[in-house]
């Protein structure tokens, strides 16, 4: 029977959390922390995922290790005080910094949205391409999106304009996580499955299932 572990709160840190309990596995406990309190249900989730990793899986985390929790991924440092803490890629320039308030606000975000459309979330990986039209690089422009079954480097998610009428060879293809940088408004969309279309419009939403893409060949 796996051991059971605590998450517990930094004394001095309110929005830090730690486990309690892994050590006695041989794993390193593990802390980590966010930027806002709201935020703080999210940490807790993410760390308890981490554990039961650990447990079910039976592996163990080191430092400099990485991740993929959702989106997002996250690495593992060595902290003085004997913790594993976690950070994560800055949405900009992908550096790795302390916390993981981009990973947990993403994951929820991400996860309310798969359970609004009563669908199975399915998160690609940031460095998955998309196909997106040249026009709808920039913010706030309206979205025509489409996800289709795709081979691993592929996140399978194609978005153009509604106006967009050049050839798919003008397609651009750049990493997703170029694309939730010049456009973070759409990365609550993403781990919608193959299948689904959405459309965005100034700042409204629309998606629906099609069973057609559903079951074309992948691209």
């Amino acid at each position: 029977m796996n051991p059971a572990f605590e998450i517990v709160p930094d004394p001095q840190n309110p929005l830090r959390l730690t486990t309690k309990g892994l050590r006695e596995i041989g794993q390193d406990e593990i802390a980590s922390e966010v930027s806002r309190f709201e935020l703080l249900p999210g940490n807790e989730s993410f760390l308890r995922f981490i554990g039961n990793y650990v447990l079910a899986q039976d592996k163990r985390i080191r430092a400099g290790q990485t991740m993929g929790y959702g989106y997002w991924t996250v690495r593992f440092a060595a902290d003085p005080s004997g913790f594993l803490t976690a950070e994560e890629h800055d949405p900009r320039d992908l550096s790795f910094v302390p916390g993981v308030s981009y990973a947990v606000s993403v994951w929820e975000r991400q996860r309310e949205e798969c359970v609004h459309r009563r669908t199975d979330f399915n998160p690609p990986r940031p460095d998955q391409y998309v196909m997106i039209s040249p026009d709808a690089v920039t913010a706030d422009t309206p979205v025509d999106a489409v996800r289709y079954p795709s081979p691993q480097h592929m996140s399978g998610w194609w978005l153009s304009s509604p106006d967009y009428s050049g050839p798919v060879s003008s397609m651009l293809r750049q990493h997703l996580y170029h694309l939730t940088d010049s456009r973070p408004e759409l990365v609550q969309y993403l781990a919608l499955p193959p299948g689904y279309r959405f459309q965005w419009d100034a700042g409204k939403a629309s998606a629906r299932f099609d069973p057609a893409v559903a079951t074309e060949d992948a691209v």
